[in-house]
């Protein structure tokens, strides 16, 4: 049953339908390789990036079916983000987001990621690209106020700071920062959020950062998760409006960027942009980028 929604995913995906039996492909090959053998895969990427997968990664098997596994945020990445600026990735699990931001675009990266299994994923994808320079990765979690919190056992895509009623018995206690002591002085251009439901403490945490006049958006998971942290995904959403960013959809096939106060129908993220028409230029400047062995974004 899993594989086959992962088959249905490749063959409605916005980018792999346009080379549908490549991905096809690549799908059943790593089904097999990956059974074969067991370990570590260094899979070569984009802009000669490379991502460490093992079998069972589903954080980041879905960019070598598809070569952006969530192609509006990945390719908004890629192409309004320039080498040098400072990208910030909360939640960064195995490293997608920071692979493509520090390898693939050259920005400098921070990077949070409270579990220590996924911690240790993360740093071996710093260093099989060579960007141990220009990122800095940090074991803990992103809150509204610092301190320690607990988090799910289980290293996977979805383990999360738990809920007060939610019990876990391989639950682990984490250390929790806030974006605005982690960056200080520091001037972050894009800041991606994925911490399945705790993006409202995240944000609490992160008002002086949202007034920097260098950031330019913010990629923020809102899916209902929120509910079990008590957060109302409207009240984040006026906070972000009333930090001046306003909701986008992003095509990275035609690198089309547009308002939009609703959600794309595949997509849990939303693209919140603070000056849409700089981010449309920036998109359209961006040099050309080749995934899948062959198609171009």
């Amino acid at each position: 049953m899993a594989m086959l929604g992962t088959v249905r995913f490749i063959m409605h995906h916005p980018i792999a339908k346009h080379t549908r039996w490549r991905s096809l492909c690549r799908f059943f090959w790593w089904q097999t390789i990956s059974r074969l053998h067991h370990g570590e895969f260094i899979y070569p990427w984009i802009n000669n990036s490379k991502l460490a997968v093992r079998c069972g990664d589903h954080g980041l098997t879905g960019n070598i079916y598809c070569g952006l596994h969530e192609p509006a945020e990945m390719g908004f990445v890629l192409m309004a983000l320039r080498p040098g600026e400072l990208f910030v990735d909360v939640g960064a699990n195995m490293g997608s987001y920071t692979v493509l931001a520090g390898a693939a675009v050259g920005a400098r990266v921070i990077a949070l990621e409270p579990h220590p299994t996924n911690f240790a994923r993360l740093k071996r994808n710093i260093e099989v690209n060579g960007i141990e320079s220009r990122v800095t990765a940090v074991n803990a979690a992103a809150g509204a106020t610092p301190g320690t919190l607990r988090f799910s056992g289980e290293s996977k895509t979805t383990s999360h700071l738990l809920g007060p009623h939610e019990e876990d018995n391989l639950a682990i206690s984490v250390p929790v920062t806030t974006l605005d002591e982690l960056l200080g002085n520091e001037n972050p251009t894009i800041i991606k959020i994925d911490v399945e439901g705790y993006e409202g403490a995240v944000l609490s945490g992160a008002n002086a950062t949202l007034q920097k006049s260098s950031l330019r958006a913010v990629i923020a998971e809102l899916n209902g998760r929120g509910a079990r942290y008590g957060f109302n995904e409207p009240a984040i959403r006026t906070l972000l409006a009333d930090a001046g960013f306003r909701p986008c959809l992003f095509t990275p096939t035609n690198r089309q960027l547009v308002e939009s106060q609703t959600k794309g129908p595949d997509d849990d993220n939303v693209i919140y942009v603070r000056d849409v028409q700089q981010a449309r230029r920036l998109a359209a400047a961006a040099p050309q980028i080749t995934v899948l062995g062959g198609y171009h974004l």
